[in-house]
Parts: C-alpha cells; structure tokens; sequence
C-alpha cells in the first residue's frame, strides 16, 4: 500500500526520491503545477493495474478511483511533454512509481495545466 514505503536501499545511481505524494489527483496536479525541473516525487508504491482493481481487494473502491485518476493523469502529463515517468521494482509486484518534472515553458506550463485540473476536481 502506498504508505508503507519501505524500499530497500535503491542503487546510487537512481536513489528513490524523499517525496511520497498522498493518494489522489489533487495533491498531484499541486506538485505537477509547483515542480522545478528534475523535482521527483513518488505518486505510488504497490503494482498500479492490480491495485486499481476492485476485485482485487486491496483498496477501498473510492481509493481504487483515486488510483486510476492520479494514473491517468500523470500519463497524460507524460504525454504532453511536463513529466518522465519512471518505475523502480522493489519486490514482487512492489514498485514505486516516480514522477520527474520536466523543463516546460512558462507560458506552456501555464496554458496547459489549467486543462488537467478542471478534470481532476
């Protein structure tokens, strides 16, 4: 689960990074939209497509929403050129998943966060 992390010592030539997101698109898109280039901060630790899933039982279905929303959300942050996403394997079915912040434009970062926003309230 997501506030458990308690990685063993990451190789040094990609140390976790210190920030550990809570749950949810909101606490997200602030760090997404407050960022500096090369921040890197943990959206979650677990396997993402299991713990998403309500059958699963792992999370609570309102928490398995906030998942899937705060995935879908940093992949399009991904895709529109603001975030690298990176995963490091912690154990079986155990990674965390980092989001490293981008070198965007001003005028761009301005423009284009506005849109995620609106869909994750």
């Amino acid at each position: 689960m997501h506030d458990r992390l308690a990685h063993p010592a990451a190789s040094a030539a990609a140390p976790l990074p210190d920030t550990v997101l809570p749950l949810g698109a909101a606490p997200f898109i602030a760090w997404a939209i407050n960022a500096l280039p090369g921040d890197r901060a943990i959206y979650w630790q677990g396997h993402i497509a299991r713990d998403a899933w309500p059958v699963m039982g792992r999370l609570r279905p309102r928490d398995c929403r906030a998942l899937t929303e705060t995935a879908r959300l940093a992949l399009r942050l991904a895709e529109d050129g603001y975030l690298r996403l990176v995963q490091h394997r912690l154990g079986t079915h155990d990674y965390a998943y980092v989001a490293i912040a981008r070198r965007v434009s001003p005028a761009r970062r301005a423009r284009r966060l506005t849109l995620p926003l609106a869909e994750a309230a």
